[in-house]
């Protein structure tokens, strides 16, 4: 019986296996045959070249972020610690959707997005991967940890900023600023969040826990092991960092790929794998909506005429055969555009219930079918973040770990500093906004110190705020300057 039980289940899994295997040769060969036929082989080759880079730094960057606490409480080996987060960050980058992808490629307005030229596209994301990687490697050098996030947001914005001076168009209209200030705002709240959630747990365990609380808020001795009951809540919130760590910031890497994959135009603007049974239940879903803003109490909303207008040039588009390139483009921007609208729609609070319900489950939907990723992609952005996972630890880490506070971390520190950052990303990865892994767990470690009353490192503390403070701001300009000087080149 159990010998019937394992074949069954191997063939189960051999199955599986082939049909990931399938699935990732004919990915890549409409890639390369997509690639073939774009005009743009080398340079979007070059792009995934520098993507590749920009998570390999991203990942010795920020595996200090996962292991510091864990190597520095003694709880595991660095070697055993590093290849723990590599392979955790790999798993989360691959379950981790593209919820905060998409947040990414929001950014750039439709008007890039959307051109009949993809040039202004691919130099954008030419700088900002080139400053990108830039500030990333010298801070790393500085043993500073600084944030991938603000870097890579900073790095978009300055390129877009640069597109609205070219091409004479209000600076308003350059960049999407309500997808950057939903961005911005996790991205400033967060490390605070980080430092007064992990104050309270230790204020919490101050109060409630009665046994051992000599040892939990003790200096922990170096070179000592900690006990079992401790050194496993170590391992267990060390790893859940790395996994939130690959769902958050590896999609980043995942929303640059998906920018880099329009420059394809046609070929990605929907899943090439969308069934004929999935465009009838977008159509289905589109209807949902024009009948919701048909009806009276809509009538009185300029926003809802707007979608109303984006949805019969969809409806159009969906009744034509064999539709031209440049017709599946405009009918990917109209999905985009009419998202956008039904978003600003949602807050007029119009309607029933039920019809807003109707609008808010039709917009998932659609979403669902156009919003993806191929899997070569996740896959390659994972093994990019967790190869880079396996080298360049120390810097940072021994920043994190010794350099925060004025004394050794305590066991209560380090659980709660991890606990507050996986709980506080994991939220993020959730609601599909990009925050700072880096900048999250530092302020947990600091606001656990603190709260210990060991005190922090003034002179630490304040290096790293300056470089927070000038990341963005100094991203955004370098990264303009490279645009306008690559603009020029290829005029």
């Amino acid at each position: 019986m159990t010998k019937v039980l394992i074949k069954q289940v191997d063939k189960h899994y051999s199955y599986f296996y082939m049909e990931f295997l399938m699935s990732i040769i004919s990915e890549l060969a409409y890639f390369w045959y997509a690639l073939q036929n774009s005009g743009y082989m080398l340079p979007i080759l070059t792009l995934f070249f520098l993507i590749g880079v920009f998570e390999f730094i991203n990942g010795f960057h920020d595996t200090a972020n996962a292991i510091a606490t864990v190597v520095y409480t003694n709880s595991l080996k660095p070697k055993i610690a590093v290849v723990l987060s590599s392979l955790f960050n790999l798993v989360g980058v691959l379950i981790g959707g593209v919820s905060v992808a998409y947040g990414i490629y929001k950014l750039i307005p439709a008007d890039i997005l959307y051109s009949s030229s993809q040039k202004h596209l691919i130099l954008l994301l030419f700088s900002s991967l080139i400053w990108a990687i830039f500030w990333n490697f010298a801070t790393w050098l500085k043993a500073i940890p600084a944030s991938s996030s603000h870097t890579l947001i900073g790095a978009i914005l300055g390129p877009c900023l640069g597109y609205s001076l070219i091409m004479q168009i209000p600076l308003s209209s350059g960049v999407n600023w309500s997808k950057a200030y939903d961005i911005g705002l996790s991205l400033i709240v967060s490390p605070v969040v980080g430092f007064l959630i992990c104050a309270s747990l230790i204020y919490l365990a101050r109060h409630l826990i009665t046994k051992n609380k000599d040892v939990i808020f003790q200096q922990i001795e170096e070179g000592k092991v900690p006990p079992w009951k401790f050194r496993i809540p170590l391992i267990v919130t060390s790893q859940l960092v790395s996994l939130v760590h690959g769902s958050n910031d590896g999609q980043k890497g995942v929303g640059k790929a998906i920018l880099v994959l329009s420059c394809l135009g046609a070929f990605y603007s929907f899943n090439p794998n969308l069934k004929s049974k999935d465009w009838n239940e977008m159509s289905f879903y589109v209807n949902e909506i024009k009948n919701v803003l048909s009806s009276e109490d809509f009538s009185i909303s300029t926003e809802s005429k707007k979608s109303l207008i984006f949805v019969n040039k969809i409806q159009h588009s969906l009744t034509l055969n064999n539709l031209k390139n440049e017709e599946k483009i405009e009918m990917r921007q109209n999905f985009d555009l009419l998202l956008i609208s039904l978003k600003k729609l949602e807050k007029e609070q119009l309607g029933t219930i039920e019809q807003r319900k109707i609008l808010n489950i039709s917009s998932k939907k659609i979403r669902g079918y156009i919003e993806y990723s191929p899997l070569f992609v996740i896959l390659f952005v994972g093994i990019s973040l967790g190869l880079g996972t396996l080298i360049g630890w120390k810097r940072v880490a021994h920043t994190i770990g010794s350099k925060l506070s004025k004394q050794a971390l305590t066991y209560s520190a380090a659980i709660s500093a991890q606990m507050t950052a996986a709980m506080s990303i994991g939220l993020a990865s959730l609601t599909g906004l990009p925050v700072s892994t880096t900048h999250i767990l530092s302020s947990s470690v600091v606001g656990g110190s603190w709260a210990v009353g060991h005190g922090i490192n003034e002179k630490t503390i304040r290096t790293i705020l300056i470089t927070w403070a000038l990341t963005l701001p100094v991203s955004m300009l370098g990264s303009f300057m490279i645009f306008m000087i690559l603009v020029n080149i290829f005029k």
